[in-house]
C-alpha cells in the first residue's frame, strides 16, 4: 500500500514536469520489506497460534460440527429408509397368512405399536436437521461470520461481472480490455486489489494441506495479495510513465518479488512453490500442468516487464489468473468444487491472459523468443530470477528500439 501511494505522489510529480531522481528506485526496494512487515503485523497472535491455524490438516470448529451434522443426518435418513420398506416387506406376505394377521395382533406389530413414539421422535429429528440443499447449502458455506459486512463478498462479486464484461465482451468485440488512464479504470482495478487485499480477514490453514495441494492456506493468500499489487503497479507505472527505462521498470516488478520471497521465507516451506510444490510428484499429467503453469508465470512477468502500447491491460491482465485460483481454492476448502474443478476452471483461465499477451506482441516475436530463453535459463538451468529478468529487461529495451512501441493486432482480425 505504502508503495502504490508512492506511485499516485509521482504521477503527480512527473505531471508537474519533475524528473524522478534516484530516491524512487531506493523505495521501491525497501518498500517491499514494508509490505511483508505489515502483513505479518495483521495477523493477531490468537490467530497465528491457534491450534487450528497450526494444524494444517484440521478444520475450522465451524466446519467440523457442520460435518458431524451432516454424518448425524444422513445416519438418521438412513435408519428412516429402513423403516419405510419393512411395511411394504409386510404387504408382500403370501395369502395364506394374511387371516392370522388380520385376526391377532403379532409380536412385531406390538413392538411397533411400542416403538411410535420414538419412530416419531426419529422422524422429526430427521426433519429438523435436515442438511440444506443446493442454493442454500452454497449460501451456509460461503457467508461466514468473518465478513459480517459483506465487503469481501461485494468485491468478489464486482470482480466476476468485470472478468466477464472484459474478458467475454470487451475481447472479442475490442480485441483488447478497455484499460485507459480513465476514472472508470481506476475504480475497477482498485476493486480487485480491494478484494486481494480484504482476504486478510479470513482464517485458513497455516501451512499447505498435505495431499491437498488445491486448499488455500496462509502463504498462497499472501501471495496473491503482493502479486495482485504487482500488477497494480504496472498499471500506475504504464499511466505514469510509459517510456520508463528498463532500472526503473525491473525495480518497480521485481520488488514484488523481493516481497514473494519474505512471504515465503515466513510463512513456507524450503523447497516449496505455491504453485509447483515440491516439484515430487510422479503422475505425468500433474507435472504436464505444473510445467504449463510456471511456463505461464515467465510469459506473464515478461509481460510486465516489456514495453507496450497496451500496458495497462497486460498489468489487469495477469489478475484474472491470480484472483480465480485463489477463488477456486477456497472453493475446494468449502467442499464446493474438487481439484479438477479447480484445475478446469484456472488452465481456461490462463489460456484466456495468455491470447491477450499472445495478441498483444503479436508484431514482435523476439519478446517469445526472449521469454522462452529466460524459461530455460530459470527452470533448466536454476539461474537466480533476479538475474534473468535483468537480462530480459536488457532484451526487451533492445526489442523496444527496434519497434517504437509495439501497436497489439486485435483478436478479432
Amino acid at each position: 500500500a505504502c508503495q502504490c501511494v508512492l506511485h499516485l505522489c509521482y504521477t503527480y510529480l512527473l505531471c508537474e514536469g519533475r524528473a524522478v531522481n534516484a530516491s524512487y528506485l531506493l523505495c521501491s526496494l525497501l518498500l517491499p520489506v514494508l509490505l511483508v512487515c505489515s502483513l505479518l503485523a495483521a495477523m493477531p497472535a490468537s490467530i497465528v497460534n491457534s491450534p487450528v491455524m497450526i494444524a494444517a490438516a484440521a478444520p475450522t470448529s465451524a466446519e467440523a460440527k457442520s460435518d458431524n451434522k451432516e454424518t448425524t443426518v444422513q445416519q438418521l435418513q438412513g435408519e428412516q429408509e429402513l423403516r419405510e420398506r419393512k411395511p411394504q416387506q409386510n404387504d408382500a406376505v403370501p395369502a395364506e397368512g394374511t387371516e392370522a394377521a388380520e385376526g391377532a395382533p403379532s409380536a412385531a406389530e406390538g413392538e411397533s405399536d411400542e416403538g411410535e413414539a420414538s419412530d416419531g421422535r426419529v422422524r422429526s429429528a430427521s426433519i429438523c436437521a435436515r442438511a440444506p440443499k443446493g442454493l442454500e447449502l452454497v449460501r451456509r458455506k460461503l457467508i461466514t461470520k468473518e465478513d459480517p459486512h459483506y465487503f469481501h463478498k461485494f468485491f468478489g462479486t464486482f470482480v466476476l461481472l468485470s472478468f466477464f464484461y472484459r474478458y467475454l465482451y470487451l475481447l472479442p468485440t475490442q480485441g483488447n480490455l478497455g484499460f485507459s488512464a480513465d476514472a472508470w479504470s481506476i475504480f475497477s482495478i482498485g476493486m480487485h486489489i480491494a478484494l486481494s487485499c480484504s482476504s486478510i480477514i479470513f482464517r485458513v490453514p497455516h501451512k499447505r494441506v498435505k495431499g491437498k495441494p488445491t486448499l488455500i492456506y496462509r502463504e498462497y493468500r499472501a501471495h496473491a495479495i503482493v502479486f495482485s499489487l504487482r500488477c497494480l503497479l504496472v498499471y500506475l507505472l504504464a499511466f505514469v510513465w510509459p517510456e520508463a527505462p528498463p532500472l526503473l521498470r525491473y525495480a518497480t516488478v521485481l520488488s514484488m518479488h523481493v516481497s514473494a520471497d519474505l512471504v515465503t521465507y515466513y510463512m513456507g516451506e524450503p523447497g516449496s512453490t505455491t504453485v509447483r510444490g515440491k516439484g515430487n510428484t510422479r503422475r505425468k499429467d500433474v507435472k504436464a500442468l505444473m510445467a504449463a503453469y510456471g511456463s505461464y508465470q515467465c510469459i506473464a512477468l515478461a509481460s510486465h516487464l516489456t514495453p507496450n502500447a497496451r500496458a495497462m491491460d497486460l498489468g489487469f491482465n495477469t489478475l484474472i489468473a491470480i484472483q480465480s485460483s485463489a477463488f477456486c481454492m477456497t472453493l475446494v476448502r468449502k467442499a464446493l468444487l474438487t481439484w479438477r474443478g479447480h484445475a478446469a476452471i484456472y488452465t481456461t483461465c490462463l489460456l484466456l491472459s495468455t491470447a491477450v499477451i499472445a495478441s498483444s506482441f503479436f508484431a514482435t516475436p523476439m519478446f517469445f523468443v526472449f521469454a522462452a530463453a529466460a524459461l530455460v535459463l530459470r527452470f533448466k538451468f536454476g539461474v537466480s530470477k533476479y538475474i534473468v529478468w535483468a537480462l530480459f529487461c536488457i532484451a526487451a529495451n533492445d526489442v523496444r528500439s527496434l519497434h517504437d512501441l509495439v501497436t497489439p493486432v486485435s483478436i478479432v482480425a
